[in-house]
């Protein structure tokens, strides 16, 4: 037997072991010793050929017909394999029942060896349907049994695991754990030693991501320039354009305005080739703010009407509120009134069906803002007061102020002194309360 049948060879024996539900120990005796068993099994080359042969015997396999069984056996892994992988693919595509349905079927056919990649796809699909526990229950139990699992193997099943936890920790919002779930999932494949560095510049990129919400942006560039040093190693398409979009945003954020411009229409030309529409919603939209905040209201305009071009195509419908808020602010400050008006009614749309409370309170704030420009002054009211009810149910103190100094102002406006008198002193025990959280020296 050469290095390579022993390796196979060891992968069936210990496949039909578990099958048969025998321990290492329930094999093992005068003869053949639990660790020779294991050796065996783990194809270690220097095992005496007659305790291979021995240990089949003890199975009731027969080495006459080990290879016809072999080349069956490689062959249905392959088929298992390209289920697994057609699975995978649903998911990504957002086919849910379609996959879960697949994961039923697969998993009364695959054999005790697939249990890894069954927990994982399940964890998978419990992660698209927003079920975090089930989801975290099930790609931890997928890493306890990675090493057993010839699929888990062949795709770094066990730090793409960690990549998914991080993933839904970071759904849920906790950043810190998210973070911890990545260096656990670049750990495994620094221990492993794995070639194939896919998994690696996605755990990296997420990485950034995760750092760049917490306001960590010295160490998210420091990690990005990373990424980009290896950057023509990059093959997926997807991770490739949103290294881009995080070079681009982080380098917004540290104000060199221009060198963000570049990247991001870099990032824009590779996400048009790849009809990849969440990338250039997230490009489009750094580029517009960028060109908001270097005062170039025009181009701004141009980059998010573009942003509510891709609305049928978009599975962020977040952007389309963001960019409704965005476009609208930019008449409010033009004096385009009935332009601000229509795009801030359509942001209150989509924040009532996303259920986004903080960004459906700025944009019934804003349209606010709009009535009162425009002198309706009981309108504008009837808005700030619904946003300072939002915001109450938040504890948003600061924009609880915000919407009492304008009510106040509508008030005041109206010649109604009292009411005028009655949002002044709301406002100030408003401010108190923010004073005693910020502490008395804050603004100094």
């Amino acid at each position: 037997m050469n290095v390579f049948q022993i390796a196979e060879i060891g992968k069936f024996i210990r496949k039909m072991r578990k099958e048969k539900g025998l321990r290492l120990e329930d094999l093992s005796d005068e003869q053949i010793s639990t660790a020779t068993i294991s050796n065996i099994e783990r194809g270690v080359p220097h095992v005496n050929q007659e305790k291979v042969l021995y240990l089949m015997r003890k199975l009731n396999l027969d080495m006459e017909k080990l290879p016809e069984i072999l080349v069956k056996e490689n062959e249905d892994m392959e088929s298992m394999f390209l289920k697994f992988h057609a699975i995978e693919n649903m998911l990504l595509l957002g086919q849910l029942e379609q996959a879960w349905e697949s994961i039923k079927e697969i998993t009364s056919a695959a054999s005790v060896q697939y249990q890894a990649t069954i927990r994982s796809l399940k964890g998978r699909y419990y992660l698209k349907n927003r079920k975090w526990r089930r989801a975290e229950r099930e790609l931890t139990e997928s890493n306890l049994l990675a090493q057993q699992d010839p699929y888990a193997l062949k795709v770094n099943l066990e730090a793409l695991n960690y990549y998914f936890l991080a993933y839904g920790s970071y759904k849920q919002n906790h950043l810190q754990q998210a973070l911890k779930y990545i260096e656990r999932g670049l750990e495994v494949i620094e221990k492993n030693g794995i070639e194939d560095k896919q998994v690696k510049y996605k755990l990296m990129m997420n990485r950034v991501i995760y750092l760049e919400k917490i306001g960590r942006i010295e160490e998210a560039l420091n990690h990005v320039d990373s990424l980009w040093e290896e950057i023509s190693e990059v093959r997926d398409i997807g991770v490739l354009i949103q290294i881009y979009a995080l070079k681009s945003e982080l380098l917004r954020k540290i104000k060199l305005y221009h060198d963000a411009i570049h990247y991001a229409k870099e990032g824009i030309n590779l996400a048009v080739s790849a009809k990849d529409y969440n990338n250039l919603t997230f490009l489009w939209t750094t580029l517009g703010t960028l060109y908001l905040e270097l005062g170039n209201k025009e181009d701004a305009e141009t980059c998010f009407k573009l942003v509510l071009s891709f609305q049928d195509y978009i599975k962020d419908k977040h952007k389309l509120l963001v960019a409704n808020n965005t476009l609208g602010s930019i008449f409010l400050l033009q004096d385009r009134l009935d332009e601000a008006e229509k795009f801030f009614v359509q942001a209150i749309g989509w924040g009532e069906k996303l259920k986004g409370m903080k960004e459906l309170t700025q944009s019934i704030y804003l349209l606010g803002k709009v009535r009162r420009h425009k002198g309706e002054y009981q309108q504008a009211i009837t808005q700030f007061v619904r946003a300072s009810e939002l915001a109450k149910r938040m504890k948003w103190n600061r924009a609880i102020l915000r919407c009492y100094f304008e009510i106040a102002n509508c008030y005041r406006q109206l010649g109604e002194i009292e009411n005028f008198r009655k949002y002044f002193d709301l406002m100030s025990e408003v401010q108190k309360e923010i004073d005693s959280k910020d502490g008395l020296f804050q603004l100094l």
